[in-house]
C-alpha cells in the first residue's frame, strides 16, 4: 500500500467521522426539541395544578379566619410575594367574586391568569377553562372549588 493510498484511507475515515458525528448531533438536535415541545403541556399542567391547590388552600384559609375573626367584611391574606391582600369575603365567609374571577384568582394565588387560562364569572361561580375546557371552578356561595 502506497503513501498516497493511506493517506487517502485516512481523509476517508475522517470525512466518514465527521459525517457520522453530524448526524448523530441532528438527531439529537430533533429529539431534544421533541422532548422539550411535548413536555411543556405537562409543566403547563402541573403549574395549573399547584395553582388550583394554592387557590384551594387559601379559599379555606380565609373561611377559617373569617370565622376566627367574627366574621368581618374582608379577611387580610399574606401572599407568596409576603404581601398582605385584603380579600373580601360574602355574607357565608367565602371569598367574593364581586371584583372578578381574575382579581380573585391573582390574590389567592399570588400569580396572574397562566398563559391559556380565562376566568368566567357565572352567577357566582367562576370557571377557570384552558383550551376551552373548565379545567377549575370556584362557587362562591358554598366556597366549593371543583377540578374538572
Amino acid at each position: 500500500m502506497t503513501r498516497d493510498d493511506q493517506q487517502q484511507r485516512s481523509a476517508m475515515r475522517l470525512l466518514q467521522n465527521i459525517v457520522v458525528v453530524m448526524v448523530i448531533g441532528i438527531l439529537t438536535a430533533v429529539l431534544l426539541r421533541y422532548w422539550f415541545n411535548s413536555d411543556s403541556a405537562s409543566w403547563q399542567q402541573a403549574e395549573l395544578s399547584v395553582a388550583q391547590q394554592r387557590f384551594s388552600q387559601n379559599v379555606g384559609l380565609i373561611r377559617a379566619r373569617w370565622m376566627a375573626q367574627g366574621k368581618p367584611k374582608s379577611v387580610l391574606l399574606t401572599t407568596t410575594n409576603d404581601e398582605t391582600v385584603a380579600i373580601k369575603v360574602n355574607g357565608h365567609g367565602w371569598p367574593d367574586v364581586s371584583e372578578g374571577c381574575d382579581a380573585l384568582w391573582f390574590n389567592l394565588t399570588g400569580q396572574g391568569l397562566e398563559r391559556g387560562l380565562v376566568a368566567v364569572e357565572e352567577n357566582s361561580i367562576c370557571n377557570y377553562r384552558l383550551e376551552g375546557k373548565t379545567r377549575f371552578s370556584y362557587n362562591a356561595r358554598t366556597g366549593q372549588t371543583v377540578q374538572h
